[in-house]
């Protein structure tokens, strides 16, 4: 099969041959050129074939518009912003193992409440009293009975308090969770961003089936224009029908109203693609011809990346993480030990002094001992998720082996029924040629001729669609098979 390149290039050294030989030269020049010539056509063409690109011609605007889809498209952008957000809390989850540092305090003012009383004036006032009297002196002064509450008033206390984790497994599990939270978004992100490109890669296949469709009714329209300007010419020259020509402008409003709808399909397609690219909907869309893979059946046999695909990914990323989650609701049992040292002032009045600073460290222990079964709920809980998500991962297998089949089947039968129109292609306007000539020398009628145009143009809309299903359906199958793109 030949390429886009090379049947143009065909095309012109072709062009190049036959004006050479029309040019009005005498044999006798034109002969040493003609024979150089036809010794090199075949020559340059199979150089042309040597380096044409097997498989897909390439597609450098379309990877364009896919990088740019990538970049650009909104939603690929919020499930990246997702991923931001979980990397941050992968980060958070690490820093919990940190010691953490916080500063309080307490300002109080009571009145009331419980109190004691401490008797010291009827406990100390004798002895004072004798003592004065031994010594002749005052130096022993009456002291009054204490009532002291408990509740301090006008007392301040701040502190400066660390904290750290020394055995705590439930901050070793949390950290791995996050770690596998991370890579299910990852796998989410790339899942949306396959998405994309295969949904890029429909939309813009099905922009150049509609431009396509639009150039087959644009050449039908120039042989139904065409046929109408003989049949005038034949009535005018009183060898015609008014009849015919009726039916001949008939045809062409038949195809204008085609060509507008086959322009409405285009437009519509071309809004779909640059919505994809996040763009105005009436931006330019560069038409790009795509050719079939030569290998197209060997690229269809390939059913083995299956297995590779994210959303499988994302799934078996699940099963870890539950499982990560059950171990640790089964080790609810191991204690939580932590240590704390504070450095602070305490004391009345807002005094501040060496005897108001104080400095305390100590250990925490939490052991759980019972809490009514709710421990052994939740790790059964967890057991059933882990059934379930296996369930799933199976089914999901299954159904993406058989999507993948189905497309595949469907895929090789339009690349098969693209290759029956080709032969179908050609034999209608080979046969629309011997009606055309008929019809000007009154051996066909006019329904033959207007049946033969009518047959070219199905046959080629035929090869068209055929030509992007089989393209769509390709780049569906290796979204199925999760064959890259690039």
């Amino acid at each position: 099969m030949l390429t886009p390149f090379t049947k143009v290039i065909t095309h012109s050294l072709r062009r190049a041959f036959a004006r050479l030989s029309l040019n009005g030269v005498q044999q006798r020049e034109a002969g040493p050129f003609r024979s150089a010539l036809a010794l090199t056509l075949p020559l340059v063409l199979a150089l042309m074939l040597t380096i044409a690109p097997q498989g897909t011609q390439a597609q450098v605007v379309l990877d364009g518009y896919i990088r740019e889809g990538i970049s650009s498209n909104l939603v690929l952008k919020e499930r990246q912003l997702g991923l931001q957000r979980g990397l941050l809390g992968l980060q958070n989850a690490k820093r919990l193992f940190l010691p953490s540092v916080n500063f309080a305090g307490t300002y109080t003012l009571a009145k009331g409440g419980r109190s004691i009383g401490l008797p010291l004036g009827d406990l100390m006032n004798p002895v004072y009293s004798t003592l004065n009297a031994l010594t002749q002196s005052n130096s022993f002064p009456q002291v009054e009975n204490q009532n002291i509450q408990f509740l301090p008033n006008n007392f301040y206390d701040v502190k400066v308090r660390t904290t750290v984790p020394i055995v705590n497994s439930d901050l070793l599990h949390n950290r791995k969770i996050q770690d596998q939270m991370i890579e299910m978004k990852q796998t989410e992100v790339e899942v949306y961003r396959l998405e994309l490109i295969k949904e890029i890669r429909v939309a813009y296949f099905r922009y150049m089936m509609a431009l396509e469709a639009k150039n087959i009714y644009a050449s039908a329209q120039q042989l139904v224009t065409e046929n109408l300007r003989v049949n005038k010419s034949l009535l005018g020259n009183g060898k015609g029908l008014p009849a015919q020509v009726l039916r001949a402008e008939s045809e062409l409003e038949q195809v204008k109203a085609q060509m507008i709808q086959a322009e409405m399909d285009a437009d519509n397609a071309r809004a779909y693609v640059n919505f994809l690219l996040n763009r105005p909907y009436e931006s330019e869309v560069i038409a790009e011809p795509a050719a079939l893979p030569l290998d197209l059946a060997a690229q269809l046999e390939d059913e083995s990346k299956i297995g590779k695909r994210p959303e499988l990914t994302q799934l078996d990323l699940a099963m870890q993480t539950n499982a990560e989650a059950t171990l640790m609701e089964r080790q609810y049992w191991v204690p939580r030990v932590g240590a704390f040292v504070d450095l602070g002032s305490q004391g009345f009045n807002f005094a501040f002094d060496k005897n108001t600073a104080y400095a305390m460290a100590g250990l925490q222990v939490d052991i759980p001992i019972w809490n009514g079964g709710r421990d052994q709920t939740d790790i059964a809980l967890r057991l059933q998720t882990q059934r379930e998500l296996e369930n799933k991962l199976q089914q999901a297998t299954q159904g993406m082996q058989l999507a993948a089949y189905a497309k595949r089947n469907s895929t090789l039968a339009a690349y098969e029924a693209w290759k029956s129109t080709q032969r179908q292609v050609d034999a209608a306007e080979a046969y629309f040629r011997l009606v055309d000539k008929g019809y000007l020398q009154g051996a066909f009628s006019m329904i033959e001729h207007i049946d033969a145009r009518n047959q070219v143009t199905q046959a080629n809309l035929l090869r068209n669609i055929r030509k992007y299903e089989t393209l769509i359906g390709w780049s569906e199958y290796r979204r199925e098979v999760a064959q890259s793109f690039e």
